[in-house]
């Protein structure tokens, strides 16, 4: 490793910690400890609402403040929003001092290396297509099977999964098969031959698709001491947020710099909930063996939460035959109890989150002040239902991503030609927009641009066929003429405007068409399309960001995945029924019934003053086909201590007060003619 710019070669020169953390007098003393540590490999190991963001901000104050370059810095995170807050508040502190710190996903980490030097990586005029455009690839070679309407063939979604689930752990992809689709093993050769026709595909349209870009950067980092040797001298420090989200593709991004740079790692293995993408906690785990000489160090102080809700989240994880070693205790103190509240059905339970919503309104409490975690988006649907049915502003954080709308697409497609006059699929959809083009006539004429060398000499082409209207060739011309990628945007959505009205006429479209300045907006700070795009599809934004939000008051409702990171007053956790927590189907396996028992303890910690958890009645088709006996055992919430909740039964409070309103009709009055013989 590089002494230069190091920490280490300093150490006797650094002032007093005191000195230098008066300017963050807010950092306990286990941050303070874990922001200075000298030691060249960390892994703070962070409770929830424990201020890891604050921790890794100090930390490369810390750095920057002491002998190292604000360039010798890099922050992997895992979204871009995470990434420009982090820059943002260092610069802030620091000012001039902070620049040239870099922070950003692996996934851009690794694009930026690519575009960089793409020779190096074999990706020269390469682009990034996105999950959309990767199904339809499978679909279309699906469809071409013989085995096609065999019904043990995958579904293109599955089998996508498959693939991009073995590229992310390892492995083999029929192992990854016989986990999920064990019944599809007797179809694998047909199946294999269109996972080949995948990547040859991909290969001939030089695409990348999401896996891709990792991959491609860890195999030459691994296998090429001098591209390994290249890419630490990017930065001699290396500091991974959320840590416990990443998957062995991406430790494989790490693992051969560890011995070139300085690795620090935040996480939390209780918050790791992506094992569905791959993510292993264990990474967290297994620190200390893959890195002997690591030094552990822990965050245990909540500033988000109260103890009573820490209590509840700490009896969780206390169940789990997992140590966690987590005891969580609240900065903040004490503050109400949680409460568990049941319904004989969602539509009750949807009613009364309805109700008390606006009862907590009408006591001068703001709609944001609320937010609503579901387990999965359709879960949600009789809540969302009840909102807008009383008028209730709120967002759905998790849904729609903005840039994989049909109209957004339609525009993206002739910038991504325009890009890459390699990309078949931006071709086909691009041409299929105009009158008289189908599918036919749109694969002749991509047989005929096959051959072209780059977009001008696909412009000449689609020009000598007269069939061709003149307006394509005349918006291509504009667009790949343009200098700007706003202007190149905006150029297109004029060329295509009547096209896309006609569309989308009767499909939203006065509300699709509101859409197109929050993208352009978007465009400003990118100097090429694919750089645009491709920040967009590593890092999606949803309808509800960049300002499409049309009021500033509002109800989140939000997926418990996307909810990291986040904070709400009150929280209402919906849907915490048997057969949810753990899911009926996991039963049996204990990995993903503790990824079930992380799930539920991400949203319970989400709360900072009130916890309401919900649940109803009502059993999943899943639940229904497991022993009832073994949802009831092993149910999160089946042992419930009292002292950690309040219990609120809603089931038979409607039947009493029936009875009651018809006992109001009889009289009190004893009856007089008893017959005393």
């Amino acid at each position: 490793m590089s002494s230069e710019g190091s920490v280490k070669k300093d150490i006797d020169n650094l002032p007093p910690l005191e000195d230098y953390f008066t300017k963050e007098s807010d950092l306990n003393s286990e941050q303070k400890i874990a922001a200075s540590c000298l030691d060249e490999n960390i892994l703070v190991l962070a409770g929830a609402g424990c201020g890891k963001t604050k921790t890794i901000i100090a930390r490369a104050q810390f750095l920057i403040e002491n002998h190292t370059s604000a360039k010798d810095v890099h922050i992997l995170t895992f979204t871009r929003k995470a990434s420009a807050e982090i820059v943002q508040r260092v610069k802030t502190n620091l000012g001039e001092k902070a620049e040239g710190l870099k922070a950003s996903t692996f996934h851009t980490w690794c694009m930026s290396l690519i575009r960089r030097s793409p020779d190096l990586f074999g990706c020269k005029d390469y682009s990034v297509i996105d999950r959309e455009d990767q199904l339809s690839i499978f679909r279309f070679y699906r469809a071409a099977s013989k085995f096609a309407n065999n019904p043990e063939m995958p579904r293109a979604l599955d089998l996508l999964d498959a693939y991009s689930y073995t590229r992310n752990v390892g492995g083999t992809f029929k192992q990854t098969l016989e986990k999920n689709h064990p019944s599809s093993l007797e179809l694998f050769d047909e199946i294999k031959k269109i996972i080949i026709a995948f990547e040859k595909r991909k290969e001939e349209s030089k695409y990348l698709d999401y896996d891709d870009i990792l991959e491609v950067v860890a195999n030459q980092i691994e296998n090429h001491p001098k591209i390994r040797d290249w890419v630490a001298s990017q930065q001699s420090y290396l500091l991974v947020d959320e840590f416990q989200d990443t998957n062995p593709l991406q430790w494989k991004l790490i693992n051969p710099l560890i011995y070139k740079i300085n690795l620090f790692c935040v996480g939390d293995d209780a918050q790791s909930i992506y094992g569905f993408r791959g993510a292993d906690f264990e990474n967290i785990h297994s620190f200390k063996d893959k890195i002997p000489n690591a030094t552990i160090l822990k965050l245990t102080k909540n500033y988000r939460s109260t103890q009573e809700i820490l209590d509840l989240s700490n009896w969780l994880l206390d169940q789990s035959k997992l140590d966690y070693q987590k005891k969580l205790v609240a900065a903040r103190g004490n503050g109400s109890m949680p409460e568990l509240h049941t319904f004989l059905n969602e539509w009750e339970e949807a009613s009364w989150i309805v109700e008390d919503l606006k009862s907590a309104f009408a006591d001068g409490k703001k709609w944001k002040e609320n937010m609503i975690l579901t387990r999965a988006q359709f879960a949600a649907r009789s809540v969302e239902r009840g909102l807008i049915e009383a008028k209730i502003p709120y967002v759905f954080i998790g849904g729609r991503k903005i840039l994989e709308s049909g109209h957004i697409k339609d525009v993206l497609a002739c910038l991504r030609v325009v890009a890459n006059s390699k990309d078949d699929l931006s071709w086909m959809r691009f041409l299929k927009l105009f009158k008289g083009i189908g599918d036919v006539k749109a694969a002749k004429l991509l047989d005929q641009l096959a051959s072209c060398i780059d977009i001008q000499d696909c412009i000449k082409t689609i020009k000598y066929d007269l069939s061709i209207p003149e307006n394509v060739p005349r918006l291509l011309e504009v667009v790949s003429k343009t200098k700007t990628t706003k202007n190149a945007f905006r150029e297109s959505v004029i060329g295509l405007s009547k096209i896309l009205e006609n569309k989308y006429k009767g499909s939203n479209w006065e509300k699709r068409i509101k859409d197109f300045p929050v993208v352009e907006q978007l465009t400003e700070k990118f100097n090429t399309i694919l750089e645009f795009i491709e920040a967009y599809i590593l890092e999606p934004i949803y309808e509800t960001e960049g300002g499409i939000v049309p009021v500033k008051d509002y109800v989140t409702l939000i997926t418990i995945h996307s909810a990291k990171g986040l904070e709400a007053n009150r929280c209402y956790v919906i849907s915490a029924s048997q057969g949810v927590y753990p899911l009926a189907r996991h039963l049996g396996e204990d990995r993903e019934i503790e990824e079930d028992r992380r799930v539920l303890y991400v949203a319970l910690t989400r709360a900072k003053d009130k916890l309401l958890i919900t649940r109803s009645g009502n059993e999943s088709a899943a639940s229904m086909q497991k022993s009832k006996s073994d949802i009831n055992d092993q149910y999160f919430f089946a042992d419930l201590p009292d002292d950690l909740y309040e219990n609120k039964d809603h089931r038979y409070k409607n039947n009493y007060e029936d009875i009651f309103e018809e006992l109001d009709f009889i009289s009190a009055k004893p009856s007089t003619n008893v017959d005393l013989e």
